[in-house]
């Protein structure tokens, strides 16, 4: 059984944690706070001095610049000017800009622009168009590059032979072209676009 020296022995212990840890929270806050007056103090010394070295060269260029035009405002205008393309045409500052396009047209690097097409290269199969009424054109290609026998293996074949000269195309129909030994020389086909 615990005696009574004891237990006040352990609450004093336990309340002395809970204070010093209030205490340490407390010491946090603090630090804290400091730092934001400190740092606010940084900024309102810096904002008077910057405020009085503005209105110091507002007043040593008044007889420059006439009413509270600083310099500054005067490069932002022009620079917003530039931006929004408010000049006429003719003018100087137009001439100008025109001159600056076409500087950085002509003389930027071609690797800034990565703007080239798609090539594809066209396959060594020959192809013959033959004109078809008002529909279009029957496309004939060389059945030399078919290897399989079977009607996907051949859709796909020809597929790839045309879609470079024609595009992305659908293969309607197609019927194969004999020789006089009955061997399939070619494939005639039609196309929907």
């Amino acid at each position: 059984m615990v005696s009574s020296a004891e237990a006040g022995r352990h609450r004093k212990t336990a309340t002395s944690k809970t204070t010093r840890a209030k205490n340490k929270n407390a010491a946090r806050r603090q630090l804290i706070r400091n730092r934001v007056t400190v740092d606010l103090n940084c900024l309102t010394a810096f904002y008077r001095s910057f405020s009085t070295a503005v209105t110091r060269i507002a007043k040593r260029g008044a007889g420059l610049y006439t009413g509270r035009h600083l310099p500054m405002r005067r490069v932002w205008r022009t620079i917003s000017s530039f931006i929004w393309w408010s000049y006429d045409r003719g003018s100087i500052p137009y001439d100008i800009m025109v001159t600056l396009i076409l500087l950085f047209v002509f003389l930027a690097p071609r690797k800034i622009f990565k703007d080239k097409p798609i090539e594809r290269v066209p396959h060594p199969t020959r192809v013959v168009l033959i004109p078809e009424d008002d529909t279009g054109y029957i496309y004939q290609v060389d059945a030399v590059g078919v290897t399989g026998k079977d009607e996907g293996s051949v859709r796909a074949y020809l597929q790839r032979v045309i879609e470079p000269i024609a595009g992305e195309v659908e293969i309607a129909r197609y019927e194969p072209v004999y020789d006089k030994k009955g061997h399939v020389v070619a494939y005639r086909v039609w196309l929907e676009k």
